[in-house]
């Protein structure tokens, strides 16, 4: 796992701080992914911004504009994000689902939209 990667695992496993150990064990894998995902999707976002949402495409004769594959791999790993990102806050006690959210939420804020 990549630095920033490790940076990301850390403060989702802080945010799920309430969140059973044996449950936290179990779903490791996806609060890593989660972190990769958050990692690919700052870098994608970072060549759409630069690079925009379209594309001039040549292959031989043809030539043409295109949806960016970097916008359509981010689409593709948002979609899939917001579902890792549902199914961990799924993992908190209902007693601590609103603050546990509401963590989520900034984290997403901070390191996905703030960008």
């Amino acid at each position: 796992m990549d630095t920033e990667t490790k940076k990301y695992y850390e403060q989702i496993k802080k945010i799920l701080k309430n969140v059973d150990k044996l449950k936290l064990e179990i779903n490791d894998n996806l609060i890593k992914n989660v972190a990769f995902m958050t990692v690919t999707l700052n870098k994608l976002q970072k060549e759409i911004n630069e690079k925009g949402v379209i594309e001039k495409f040549e292959q031989g004769k043809q030539n043409f504009l295109r949806e960016s594959p970097a916008l359509k791999s981010y689409n593709a790993t948002f979609k899939n994000y917001t579902c890792a990102i549902k199914q961990l806050n799924d993992l908190v006690p209902e007693d601590k689902k609103q603050q546990a959210g509401e963590d989520l939420l900034k984290f997403i804020e901070y390191y996905l939209l703030h960008y």
